[in-house]
C-alpha cells in the first residue's frame, strides 16, 4: 500500500495518563496515520493530540453509536482499533457492517469477569481480525471456550505489553516536582480506590507496622468507590497521622514525581492485566512489593518482592524487610529499573502496534 494506513482508535475518554493514548502520541512512523475518537470526555488536548469527542453519556448512548457510525462511514479508516469492552463490542458491529477490520486490545485478566461480561466479550472477540492481550497472563486468562472460538473463527491473538515512557519519567525525576509528603519512610500506593486494589489489607498491614516503626507512612493516590470506607477504617484504627489520602495528582508529571519521592511502592492488587503503575514505579528505581499473581510474576520477576498480599502478615514481613534495609531498597530499585529498560518501554509497544497495523490484510 503506497499511502499511509489510516487507523481510527476508539477510547472511553482521553486524558494524560491514558496508556493507549500516550502510546499513540509516541508513534512516529510515516507508514501509519492515527486518529483518536473518545466516546466520552476529553481533558484538554492530551499529549498535543487532536481528538474527536463523541460526547456520549453512557455505554448505552444510542446517539453515540449513531455518531460513531457516521464518523467511520465518512472517514473510511483502514482499521478500527477498539479498547473498551462494552462500547468496543458495539463499535465492532458497526465497523463490520462498514467492512472495516477491527483490532481489539484486552486490558485485564478474564479471571474476574462475570457471566454477562464474559459472554459479550467472548462473542465480540470473534468479530475482530486480531485480539491483542497486554500481557501473557491476560492471554492465558481467556476461558477455554473463548480460546476455541478464536481458533475456530481464525481470529489472531497477539501479546503486546505496554510500557512506561522512560524518557518522560527521567525528565520528571530531574525536575523533582515532589508532592507534599511527611518526613520518614514513605510507602506509596493507590490508583483507583476500588476493591480490586486490595488496599484494605495494606492498611491492615500498616496497623501492625506503625507501633514498631512510627516514622513509616502510607501515602495513597487516587479516588474511587472505596475511598470513604478506607478513610473511615484509618480513623477507626487510629492511623490518621500515618496514612495519607492524596487524591488524584494533578498531572502525569506529578505521578512520576510521587514514585520518585516515595521509598517503597506497594501493589497488592487482587488482579491486573498489566499493572502500569507498578511498572512506572519500577522505572523510577523504587523497590516494589506486589501480590504474587500471574501478571506481576511475569512483569516483576525477581526485581521486586512478591507475596500473598491477601495475607497481611506476609505483606507486613515484606514491607518491614524494605523499611529496615536501605541497601536492599537500593538493590531492588536498580534491578527493577533494569528490568523495565530491558523488557518494557512505550517505544517498543508503539513499534509492535505499528507493525501489527502494517501486517493487516487491508483491502
Amino acid at each position: 500500500m503506497s499511502r499511509p494506513i489510516e487507523v481510527t482508535v476508539l477510547l472511553n475518554g482521553a486524558r494524560e495518563g491514558n496508556t493507549p493514548l500516550e502510546t499513540i502520541a509516541n508513534t512516529n512512523d510515516k507508514r501509519v496515520e492515527i486518529d483518536v475518537v473518545a466516546w466520552g470526555d476529553v481533558d484538554g488536548k492530551p499529549y498535543g493530540l487532536n481528538i474527536k469527542r463523541l460526547g456520549a453519556n453512557s455505554r448505552f448512548d444510542l446517539q453515540g453509536y449513531q455518531d460513531l457510525f457516521y464518523y467511520l462511514n465518512e472517514n473510511e479508516p483502514d482499521i478500527l482499533h477498539v479498547h473498551p469492552i462494552a462500547i468496543g463490542a458495539g463499535a465492532t458491529v458497526i465497523a463490520r457492517i462498514l467492512g472495516i477490520p477491527v483490532i481489539k486490545t484486552e486490558h485485564n485478566t478474564h479471571a474476574h469477569y462475570g457471566f454477562l461480561k464474559s459472554l459479550v466479550n467472548g462473542i465480540s472477540n470473534i468479530l475482530q481480525s486480531t485480539v491483542v492481550s497486554n500481557s501473557q497472563a491476560t492471554a492465558d486468562s481467556f476461558a477455554k471456550w473463548e480460546q476455541i472460538l478464536l481458533q475456530y473463527c481464525r481470529t489472531d491473538h497477539a501479546v503486546i505489553p505496554y510500557g512506561p515512557n522512560i524518557n518522560t519519567i527521567d525528565s520528571c525525576r530531574q525536575e523533582r516536582s515532589v508532592p507534599d509528603l511527611p518526613e520518614g519512610i514513605i510507602i506509596g500506593g493507590g490508583g483507583r480506590l476500588s476493591a480490586q486494589k486490595n488496599l484494605t489489607t495494606l492498611i491492615d498491614a500498616m496497623e501492625l507496622i506503625v507501633p514498631d516503626y512510627p516514622n513509616v507512612h502510607l501515602a495513597l493516590t487516587g479516588e474511587g468507590p472505596k475511598r470513604d470506607f478506607l478513610e473511615q477504617k484509618v480513623q477507626q484504627i487510629g492511623l490518621t497521622d500515618n496514612v495519607h489520602f492524596l487524591g488524584w495528582l494533578p498531572s502525569q508529571k506529578d505521578v512520576f514525581a510521587f514514585y520518585e519521592a516515595i521509598d517503597i511502592f506497594a501493589f497488592p492488587s487482587l488482579y491486573e492485566g498489566f499493572g502500569m503503575a507498578n511498572t512506572e514505579a519500577m522505572a523510577t528505581e523504587t523497590p516494589v512489593v506486589c501480590n504474587d499473581i500471574p501478571v506481576l510474576r511475569e512483569v516483576v520477576g525477581d526485581a521486586g518482592i512478591l507475596v500473598d498480599a491477601t495475607d497481611e502478615i506476609e505483606l507486613v514481613e515484606a514491607l518491614e524487610r524494605l523499611v529496615t534495609d536501605p541497601d536492599l531498597r537500593s538493590e531492588l530499585g536498580k534491578k527493577a529499573r533494569r528490568r523495565v529498560e530491558e523488557r518494557y518501554s512505550i517505544t517498543q509497544s508503539s513499534k509492535e502496534y505499528i507493525d501489527l497495523y502494517c501486517d493487516m490484510d487491508i483491502k
